[in-house]
């Protein structure tokens, strides 16, 4: 009798206990499903970055190797302009048809146009069409990301527990430079492994043809997520409708919080590996694998401080990072100037040190600055403006930047001047919070 009343007693504990696992479990699982979407898509989306030069050669071959770099970069920014676009008509589906339709597509298309840069022939077979395809593939490669990222974001915050909301959100920062970094080690792979002639004909092509199984690895993952949204009322505006007439201030103050991570997560980790190649003059290998230590620490570091804006605010964490990065731009650059690899991994390191808080931090906060209804919409729009047109173009405005101003270090007073903004933006939504007396922590709900 005395061993079945205890038994009984313990019970309900076991029984908390089993569903306080499950429940860690099932959390764990949306953070992989969540994340795992934006490790695939920005290998993707960022492999074309780190092979610019050679695609360059390719599809717009020139006497002058500048004319080319530009031009290929220019292809990669016209992806990133069509990330508005794609934040209309993904946002739409996630605020309608829920966030999983939304991430399922834009997994496919992704991967399709990737693979078809893969095989496309080059300026000497098709002439020009080849650059129009190019740019063609670059769109749609644009529009799915546009998509992709920030409802990954919605569907990390909106998913997680109280007091973990900041941590899940940081993992869609530090999946997407999980993707950035695939592509940097994948790169660094081909170059080791491959003459520097067999790279620039074919061998730059191998991450791409690769894209097609990293989709379809993406639709499998996918496939069976949760996805609890409510059907929006039928009496109300659509989404799109309410974001762009109610909400529009919320659009430009995400794209303010915004634009410094988008200059200096394309300046830091896309655009220098072509800046130590091309002015530092660095073997391309050695700049590959700087980047590629570099992000391995920053993708450790993001979900740290994603930690740490659970139980501090996010703000706060954005306000300080921007303004480290307003000071020490500059003499970073001047350290990232020299020959010596050491040096120029201690300044991307340094780099790090101050992108990891903002990247951490960032999810959980814009997420704080939006309404309820149409919020995927607003933080898609507002979002992919800011990156699409100012993040796409930075490794073009850099190198039209040193080859106008005749200024090495010049890219670095274009990061200062974002770093400025974001920090304006974030220090003023924080004085009118306090005036109306509402918190700044991490959302909780």
């Amino acid at each position: 009798m005395e061993r079945s009343l205890e038994h009984s007693e313990l019970q309900p504990n076991r029984t908390e206990k089993t569903l306080a696992s499950d429940f860690q479990a099932h959390h764990k699982r949306l953070i992989i499903a969540g994340t795992v979407g934006n490790v695939l898509e920005w290998y993707d989306f960022a492999v074309y970055g780190f092979f610019a030069h050679e695609i360059g050669q390719v599809f717009f071959p020139s006497s002058d190797p500048v004319t080319s770099l530009i031009a290929a970069f220019g292809a990669f920014a016209a992806g990133f302009m069509m990330r508005p676009f794609g934040a209309l008509v993904f946002g739409h589906i996630a605020d309608t048809q829920g966030r999983r339709t939304a991430m399922t597509l834009s997994v496919l298309c992704m991967a399709i146009p990737t693979f078809c840069i893969g095989i496309l022939p080059g300026y000497e077979t098709l002439g020009p069409a080849a650059a129009v395809i190019l740019v063609l593939m670059r769109m749609l490669q644009g529009m799915s990301v546009g998509g992709e990222f920030s409802t990954s974001l919605l569907y990390l915050v909106e998913h997680a527990p109280p007091g973990k909301k900041a941590f899940a959100g940081s993992w869609g920062a530090a999946g997407a430079t999980g993707g950035t970094l695939a592509g940097s080690a994948v790169g660094f792979l081909v170059n080791l492994l491959l003459l520097p002639e067999q790279v620039a004909q074919w061998g730059w092509r191998v991450p791409m043809l690769f894209g097609l199984v990293v989709g379809l690895a993406g639709l499998l993952i996918r496939k069976h997520l949760p996805d609890e949204h409510q059907k929006p009322d039928p009496d109300q505006s659509p989404p799109i409708v309410a974001a762009f007439r109610d909400h529009w201030r919320d659009m430009f103050r995400v794209a303010g919080v915004m634009v410094m991570g988008a200059v200096q997560f394309y300046l830091i980790f896309v655009f220098l590996t072509t800046y130590l190649e091309q002015t530092v003059k660095i073997p391309l290998t050695q700049a590959l694998e700087i980047n590629t230590i570099s992000m391995i620490v920053l993708m450790l570091l993001i979900p740290c401080w994603g930690h740490f804006a659970d139980r501090n605010s996010p703000a706060r964490i954005v306000i300080t990072s921007a303004f480290a990065c307003l000071v020490l731009a500059w003499p970073l650059f001047w350290l990232l100037h020299h020959q010596n690899p050491w040096f120029d991994l201690l300044a991307q390191l340094i780099f790090v040190m101050i992108i990891a808080p903002y990247q951490g931090a960032y999810p959980a906060l814009v997420i704080q600055m939006l309404p309820q209804n149409a919020r995927c919409t607003v933080l898609s729009v507002g979002f992919n403006l800011c990156v699409g047109f100012i993040g796409g173009t930075t490794p073009m405005v850099a190198s039209y930047l040193i080859a106008k101003t005749h200024d090495d270090l010049a890219p670095a007073w274009f990061l200062m001047i974002a770093s400025f903004i974001t920090w304006i933006t974030v220090t003023m939504w924080v004085i009118t919070l306090r005036k109306q007396n509402q918190s700044v922590v991490a959302p909780s709900s």
